[in-house]
């Protein structure tokens, strides 16, 4: 299917938002790094879509803390064997940013993909370096690797 395809057969799912945000989502999925985060990878994947967690973390004293949150999207690579291999958390943000300041703006969102991370990594066992995190900032529609 088409951008154009994909944009025509779901714009009636922006109709109560306003022309100015099915523009906005348009012109933001024309982009290329954009339009990656959403296209299937070419292994054996599964998506995760507004998903919520609460569980406890554990600090490295072994205090442990209670976290809730909603990751936007994951998607998790797994092996032959059906065993997850890798994941990127990609964090949508659709507060405004200067492109100039974009990595700066970045930075500050470190922590809570870092928590993400620990929580996807306790929900999978995977390991946190096999864990990749993206900020997806719609407004500029630029994707950050953090």
């Amino acid at each position: 299917m088409t951008l154009e395809e994909v944009c025509s057969f779901n714009q009636s799912l922006f109709k109560p938002l306003g022309d100015d945000v099915f523009q906005h989502v348009r012109e933001c999925l024309q982009k290329e790094d954009v339009r990656a985060l959403f296209t299937a990878p070419g292994n054996a994947s599964e998506v995760w879509r507004e998903k919520h967690f609460l569980t406890i973390l554990h600090e490295d004293g072994g205090n442990g803390r209670l976290c809730s949150g909603v990751m936007d999207r994951v998607v998790l690579h797994y092996d032959s064997s059906g065993t997850p291999v890798s994941a990127e958390i990609i964090d949508f943000k659709t507060d405004r940013v200067d492109e100039e300041n974009l990595l700066d703006s970045a930075e500050q969102y470190r922590p809570q993909l870092e928590t993400y991370k620990g929580v996807l990594s306790k929900l999978t066992g995977l390991p946190p370096e096999s864990i990749a995190t993206k900020l997806l900032f719609t407004l500029p529609g630029r994707v950050v690797s953090l």
